[in-house]
């Protein structure tokens, strides 16, 4: 099933790109996302298995979560494709 990013998703993608390779080594930001483009195709094969969020505004809308590292990503299943609709890290959630 293909992977599309929301424009918000793909924003936010681009700022923890940027915070990485502006506190870490020259290409860090790449490489942490090859890693997790990597686990994104790995998990989101079956992405009917990941259940709906239990964040009160992500339920609202019945997108499901799946949960990389200290991070949060919330998604929904179209017909033919995933929709990766926010990245949030785990100190920003309020439930």
């Amino acid at each position: 099933m293909e992977i599309k990013f929301s424009a918000y998703f793909s924003e936010e993608i681009n700022h923890i790109i940027s915070f990485i390779e502006g506190t870490n080594t020259f290409d860090a930001g790449e490489r942490w996302f090859l890693k997790f483009e990597q686990f994104l195709y790995k998990n989101l094969s079956l992405p009917e298995v990941h259940p709906i969020c239990n964040n009160f505004v992500f339920k609202k809308y019945y997108l499901r979560c799946l949960f990389y590292n200290d991070w949060t990503i919330a998604f929904k299943i179209e017909t033919d494709y995933v929709l990766l609709v926010s990245i949030i890290h785990k100190s920003n959630i309020i439930d």
